[in-house]
């Protein structure tokens, strides 16, 4: 009897040894298909961002490869047809701008650049995957991680959902659609939403190279 209770609790102990390890080894997946995703994309959408008085909504198509970011923003024709170019703005060890001659828009190209070291955008990005793909063990663990006063929390599904940049006091809000693909990015500061991007169409892969 001793021996049968012996063998059955043995049993069980195996088999929750290889129901975590299998549940670990899924989560493990989970997190480099989330991560893996962010080295390479090209999304496409809507930008809503305010400037001054005036209310902007504007299509846009953002790209992400391992040269460079580059990210367009268009004036749409009527009903959306034959949009014009707004804003274009390339991001690599240096940085291109291009726009139109308004003063508005050029005002917002000058504070944009005066407020933002544009060409360490690119650098900043790939040390935050490289340190989040680093540290996967915690990050499986507790779902959050902090990062040269960066914080960076992760869903079930091991997506970005929020980062919050302390020393700017800037808060990302990352919204999936059905918990899958990226639908909605929100940039806040105090309270106060900036910038509004809903992003209708995501790809992955080799984005312009």
């Amino acid at each position: 009897m001793k021996l049968g209770k012996l063998l059955f609790s043995l049993m069980i102990t195996i088999m929750s040894c290889s129901f975590n390890t299998i549940s670990e080894q899924k989560d493990v997946n989970k997190f480099k298909e989330a991560i893996n995703k962010w080295h390479r994309f090209r999304w496409e959408g809507i930008i809503e961002f305010r400037h001054g008085q005036l209310n902007f909504r504007k299509e846009f198509i953002l790209k992400r490869n391992t040269k460079e970011i580059s990210i367009n923003i268009f004036d749409s024709g009527i009903f959306g047809i034959s949009p014009t170019p707004f804003i274009s703005v390339i991001l690599d060890s240096t940085y291109s701008i291009n726009s139109s001659n308004s003063s508005v828009k050029q005002e917002i190209v000058n504070n944009f650049v005066n407020t933002t070291n544009l060409n360490h955008i690119p650098t900043r990005l790939n040390n935050l995957i490289n340190q989040i793909e680093a540290n996967e063990n915690k990050i499986i663990s507790t779902k959050s991680i902090t990062i040269n006063g960066t914080n960076v929390f992760f869903n079930d599904q091991f997506h970005i959902c929020r980062i919050f940049l302390k020393k700017m006091n800037l808060e990302l809000i990352l919204d999936y659609k059905y918990n899958k693909s990226l639908s909605n990015i929100k940039l806040i500061s105090d309270k106060t939403k900036l910038i509004d991007i809903k992003i209708d169409k995501v790809s992955y892969g080799k984005i312009g190279e």
